[in-house]
């Protein structure tokens, strides 16, 4: 029998559950934020109007909550967190889930939290700080430690609290900060903030000691070449920071774009913006315009995008189906490239996308849907959060070729050379350098995840190239 070559890769799909719908009440459900504990346990909070269903109260004002602890398969009741005569409920919240709490902070500042999964909640203080904003951003670091940032009226102003939201200590830490930042913190208690937008650009902000210090910003991108906003950011395990954002979104809003970027080094250096989705022209009237994007992030490099995309230009109602929906994209190499694909549920109207993944690679997705109204545009005082759980799958493929037929193993994703009948323990591959590399391996199976993205020539079988 002669020697056979296969050449076996893994493919990774996201593989859906079925739509969940995690609303139903009177009135406008919108603005949803998720988090994930340690044991899966996935934690929502929204704004809501179904209390104040009048002609006089269109937006939503109250804060409302609700969880799963099995990972998606079942829900809680929706629970309010915030008081009905509260009117500085509306005004914004933001949440981070740490461990198993969940903390949550609104208005100028409401802070609650609960330490059991959001079973019983606890108001920790009911403060004002002087400022008319909500935090943007909430984060907690391994030792309890809060942190949270808001810009108002041009400057950026930072918050902690070690005490347990007790006591807060808040001072401005950048005079670029406008109402889009966002804020993590490693496993090494530093504190990473995004901030800026629009002509100013996007700046990332970075203390060692929780706080305490900050190193000089950096600029990520710049104003004038992308006119930046609505970022968002999430942290790996490795301390990897994943950005997208929308761009040429203020003087050139009708070619927005959807761009991602990635910082391996704390946010001193980041890599080259990636073009995930831009403005479509369909004709002299209307567009496809992407925006409003969010990122989340596994523990093994895998990266999941979500935003939406209208139909707008003008002034003329979008034509049914489809003229509001959800894109997705997801990566498997950290975000080195990605693959894009719309949600489209029929003639519904998806907004505002949210994800969150847990430490087992469960990807949460979570979004708003509408329907139309008379005048064909969406109904806002009509709408509901809804959601899907997706999980990476796997499918081996073996490829298999006889050593006279010269072939090249193309852009492939490469995992394992199995070469039949060899019993040998190591191959030995050439690049076009003639640089050489060992390869071990037991039973004619070799590993080639170490090796760089070239072409290789294996000695002894001139008539094979590997090119990846």
């Amino acid at each position: 029998m002669g020697i056979l070559i296969f050449l076996v890769f893994i493919q990774y799909e996201i593989q859906w559950d079925s739509i969940v719908r995690l609303t139903n009440a009177e009135g406008s459900s919108m603005g949803v934020i998720s988090g994930v504990d340690d044991s899966g346990g996935v934690h929502v909070v929204w704004d809501d109007n179904r209390d104040r269903p009048d002609t006089t109260q269109t937006f939503p004002v109250e804060v409302y909550y609700k969880h799963s602890l099995d990972s998606g398969l079942t829900w809680s009741a929706d629970t309010p967190l915030t008081p009905l005569d509260d009117s500085a409920s509306s005004y914004g919240y933001a949440m981070c889930v740490k461990n198993y709490s969940i903390h949550l902070t609104l208005g100028s500042i409401y802070y609650v939290r609960s330490g059991d999964r959001g079973r019983r909640w606890d108001i920790v203080i009911d403060q004002d700080l002087g400022f008319l904003s909500s935090p943007h951003g909430i984060a907690v670091d391994d030792s309890g430690g809060l942190h949270f940032v808001l810009g108002e009226g041009g400057v950026l102003y930072y918050g902690r609290s070690y005490d347990g939201g007790l006591s807060w200590y808040v001072d401005s830490v950048s005079w670029d900060g406008v109402s889009m930042n966002r804020i993590v913190v490693d496993r090494d208690f530093g504190v990473h903030i995004v901030h800026g937008g629009w002509g100013a650009g996007l700046w990332h902000l970075y203390s060692p000691d929780r706080g305490r210090t900050w190193f000089s910003e950096n600029q990520i991108v710049a104003g004038d070449a992308y006119f930046p906003d609505y970022p968002d950011l999430a942290i790996d395990k490795k301390g990897t920071l994943y950005l997208v954002f929308n761009g040429a979104g203020y003087t050139s809003w009708y070619r927005s774009s959807i761009w991602f970027t990635k910082s391996e080094d704390g946010g001193f250096t980041w890599t080259q913006p990636y073009l995930l989705d831009t403005t479509i022209f369909i004709d002299s009237f209307h567009r496809w315009t992407p925006g409003y994007p969010t990122v989340g992030v596994d523990s093994f490099d895998g990266v999941y995008v979500g935003w939406e995309k209208w139909l707008s230009g003008g002034g003329i109602p979008p034509p049914p189906p489809d003229s509001l929906y959800i894109m997705f994209g997801y990566s498997f190499n950290g975000g080195n490239s990605f693959i894009v694909k719309p949600f489209i549920f029929g003639d519904y109207l998806e907004i505002f996308p949210e994800i969150s993944v847990s430490k087992d690679g469960a990807i949460h997705f979570f979004w708003v849907r509408g329907i139309r109204g008379t005048s064909g545009y969406l109904d806002i005082d009509q709408t509901d959060i809804y959601y899907l759980r997706g999980r990476r799958v796997t499918s081996v493929k073996e490829e298999i070729y006889f050593l006279n037929r010269k072939f090249i193993f193309n852009n492939i994703v490469r995992d394992y050379l199995i070469i039949k009948n060899f019993n040998k323990k190591q191959i030995i591959l050439f690049d076009v350098t003639g640089r050489k590399y060992r390869i071990y391996g037991e039973e004619g199976r070799f590993n080639l995840k170490g090796l760089r993205r070239g072409k290789y020539f294996i000695k002894g079988f001139k008539s094979l190239i590997l090119k990846f």
